[in-house]
């Protein structure tokens, strides 16, 4: 199996365009310390990368921007920005400081211009070749061979997606938005989707999102390292079965390779 490179860069959204004025003035972005992410916490990140969001009214839904990691320091938010309010002025966060701002080699897309996560870790060979918000994602190494499957068979994935039930948000590793209705794919590691405890959560979430309209499709270890092709080929019909994805590029319906032996079968 493909090993995991380790996350050492961090993605963090800048929700007010006042923050991009403290990393390019003040060299510091800040994070609460209740929230902070993994790869802050254990000292990994070399680098932060800054996603602007739609208030960025001249180029939202992007990365353009990032710095490098000098040190990170735990501060109570009243010194970050004196005039907080009562409310959360005692607030600890942590002062990640930051080198000068440079632009990427290319800006990295959130094409669908959807919801993602606060922070997104990942490793410096994505952050500095993506093209897209979905090519980020350094989860595991299930996801990552299927991912770059998914590319050479022109299939377009999000990655991280958020579905939201009648009374609980879902992340699922991979979201196929299509014409005629949409469906999701898990890969489920053997040693974490085995235990009874996990295979009783994983079939009320998925009867879940079943209500919500959201078919699913789960694939384990050896359906991703020993059967990839039979793998490829069940999500490829179930792109056909609904009507082929939307290209977020382009707003057309798109369909993968079909180079694969066999009838197609719409379930």
């Amino acid at each position: 199996m493909t090993s995991l490179q380790p996350n050492n860069v961090l993605v963090a959204i800048l929700k007010e365009p006042a923050d991009f004025l403290y990393a390019v003035r003040e060299s510091w972005y800040r994070v609460p310390l209740k929230n902070s992410p993994r790869v802050i916490t254990e000292n990994k990140a070399k680098y932060i990368g800054f996603y602007q969001n739609l208030k960025f009214k001249n180029a939202p839904s992007r990365i353009e921007y990032f710095a490098e990691i000098k040190n990170v320091q735990q501060v109570f938010r009243k010194d970050l920005i004196p005039d907080s309010p009562p409310s959360n002025a005692n607030e600890l966060y942590l002062r990640i400081n930051i080198g000068k701002l440079a632009l990427l080699p290319q800006p990295i897309f959130n094409l669908r211009g959807r919801r993602i996560p606060p922070f997104i870790g990942t490793c410096e060979q994505k952050f500095f070749t993506a093209s897209d918000i979905n090519q980020l994602y350094n989860n595991s190494p299930l996801e990552n061979i299927l991912q770059e499957r998914l590319l050479v068979e022109n299939i377009y994935a999000e990655r991280e997606f958020e579905v939201k039930t009648r009374n609980k948000s879902y992340f699922l590793d991979f979201a196929f938005l299509c014409k005629n209705g949409n469906f999701g794919v898990e890969c489920d590691g053997n040693l974490f989707h085995n235990s009874e405890q996990q295979i009783e959560y994983d079939k009320s979430r998925d009867r879940k999102l079943f209500l919500s309209d959201w078919d699913l499709m789960r694939f384990t270890t050896s359906n991703l390292t020993t059967d990839m092709e039979n793998t490829v080929n069940e999500i490829k019909k179930a792109v056909y079965k609904y009507g082929g994805i939307i290209d977020p590029r382009t707003g057309n319906t798109q369909f993968p390779n079909t180079n694969w032996n066999g009838q197609i079968s719409l379930f």
